[in-house]
């Protein structure tokens, strides 16, 4: 495993960061906040890792990570530091044509029979969408288990089912592809996490992805 990331002093010798994210924060958002830290720390390199919840955890358990921004269940391990950025609604996505127009009309039996497309069981937005089921005593059973939003957002837009993911602020959805409220159900959250004592490098990274996440809320 490479070893725990060198906080040196501003223009130092390199500097070596390792963060884990989801696709969509490592392509949409991570480019800006890491180009504003540059500047500040010129010979930082890094090491980006796509990685689900269940990834993020293994990967600090084996020092494989100094930072990820990710959705959170739960309280956290001794250990690990969290800081909440946003809050993310559950939303419903079906296809262009389907004939849905409400998720309320989904819970009109106790087995809903459209196709399901979500994320892992141990996934947030998956667990959230198992608690709210179970207040309206609904079961929907998974037809198709993604590893990530994008790939759920293309089965829903090829017709494959109905998907559950979150509503991203100032996100744009694929073509084809219908976003419906999910009234009632626990939200996601999405932090910055780390373990340790942040140094100079991380406590930087850390302002800046907070700054970024204001943003899109609208802060």
């Amino acid at each position: 495993n490479i070893g725990p990331v060198t906080e040196k002093l501003r223009g130092g010798a390199t500097q070596l960061v390792r963060i884990a994210a989801s696709a969509m924060v490592l392509r949409d958002h991570l480019p800006a906040v890491l180009t504003r830290v540059r500047k500040q720390f010129p010979k930082l390199r890094f090491t980006l890792v796509e990685a689900t919840l269940a990834q993020v955890e293994q990967g600090f358990a084996k020092q494989e990570f100094d930072l990820a921004v990710t959705v959170t269940a739960g309280k956290l391990p001794a250990g690990y530091h969290a800081l909440h950025l946003i809050e993310m609604p559950l939303v419903l996505l079906v296809p262009e044509d389907c004939k849905v127009k409400s998720a309320e009309e989904l819970w009109q039996e106790n087995l809903v029979r459209e196709t399901l497309i979500c994320p892992p069981a141990s996934e947030p937005i998956t667990l959230s969408l198992k608690q709210g089921l179970a207040k309206r005593k609904v079961e929907w059973p998974v037809g198709i288990e993604v590893t990530s939003l994008e790939l759920l957002h293309t089965y829903v837009a090829h017709g494959f089912g109905l998907g559950v993911s979150v509503k991203v602020p100032k996100g744009q959805l694929p073509k084809g592809v219908r976003m419906l409220p999910l009234e009632g159900f626990p939200p996601i959250t999405v932090a910055a996490v780390w373990q340790g004592t942040a140094g100079p490098v991380t406590r930087t990274l850390l302002e800046e992805i907070k700054k970024q996440a204001a943003g899109l809320a609208g802060k």
